[in-house]
Parts: C-alpha cells; structure tokens; sequence
C-alpha cells in the first residue's frame, strides 16, 4: 500500500492551501479516523515547505487531491495534521 504527499509551498504561506484542504477534506467526507499528518521540510533551501502526507486508508482523498505517491515518511518531524469541524451557529443551539 502506498503513501501519498502533497506539497502546499511555503510553509510561511501556506494558510489559504491549508484551507482548501480542509474544505476539500469535509466536502469529500472523510471519516474521523483517517489521520493526515504534516511536516516543515527544508530539503536544504532557505525556507521550509509544508508536505501533508496521506497514509494508505486516505488514499481516494489523495488522488482527489492530486497529491503524489510516495514511499511511507519517516515519522521523525511528522505531526496530525488537525481538519477542525466546520464551524457551527452557536445561536440556533
């Protein structure tokens, strides 16, 4: 099974590409239990880019996401990438 990364640039500007995930990742469904996990990498240049990585049970998201097949990430560095609920009207509660 493989793993997939998407790259979203400059881990400095990276807001707005982090935003689309995440409406992308509510509007695809995705259930609770698949965990997407992130990580700044440096590959030597002056500013870090911010890679999301999507393990083997997220890999339809992957694709829909035109993201890139990749062997599985060190865990070294690596952090749940956290997709918050959209948020709710509190005064309809």
């Amino acid at each position: 099974m493989a793993w997939w990364s998407l790259d979203l640039g400059d881990a400095w500007l990276a807001a707005d590409a982090l935003e689309c995930l995440q409406q992308q990742w509510q509007a695809f469904g995705a259930h609770d239990s698949v965990r997407l996990w992130q990580r700044h990498e440096s590959e030597g240049q002056l500013h870090c880019r911010l890679k999301v990585y999507f393990p083997p049970e997220a890999e339809r998201f992957a694709l829909f996401m035109k993201a890139a097949p990749c062997v599985e990430p060190s865990m070294t560095g690596l952090s749940e990438l956290v997709l918050a609920e959209p948020c709710q009207d509190k005064s309809r509660s």
